[in-house]
This record gives structure tokens, C-alpha cells and sequence, in this order.
């Protein structure tokens, strides 16, 4: 899993968690992924408040990735 999040660096995606959340808080806002290892993706994204956002989850969390061909 891993090295297919690594592929995603700099790209522009919505990313879902097994709860059915978008680590964003909308499906609306995509994020950038910033960085990923074995157990951790980072994704950075501009919140609806116009704030410049970094967050970090677990990857045994996530259920989807929609990935934006930019």
C-alpha cells in the first residue's frame, strides 16, 4: 500500500476513511499528498476558511483515493 501512496506525491485527490470521512471534512475540498511512509499519509489542503492545512492519518484507516488528473 505504501508505494502506491508514494506514487501519489503532489497529486491532487480526495482521500475517504473506513468511517465514511474525507480527511479534508468534504469531498468538495481536495488535498495534495505530501507525503506517505508505511504507516502515515500527510496531506496538505486550503480549508473553506481560506487556512492552509496539514494533516496526518493513520493508512490503515483509509477506504478510497480518488486521484484528479491534473
Amino acid at each position: 500500500m505504501s508505494g502506491l501512496l508514494s506514487d501519489l506525491l503532489g497529486r491532487r485527490c480526495c482521500v475517504r476513511t473506513e468511517e465514511d470521512e474525507y480527511l479534508t471534512g468534504s469531498p468538495d475540498v481536495p488535498c495534495r499528498v505530501t507525503g506517505a511512509d508505511g504507516e502515515w499519509i500527510r496531506v496538505s489542503f486550503v480549508d473553506e476558511q481560506g487556512n492552509r492545512v496539514s494533516r496526518i492519518s493513520r493508512i490503515e484507516t483509509l477506504a478510497d483515493v480518488l486521484v484528479f488528473e491534473d
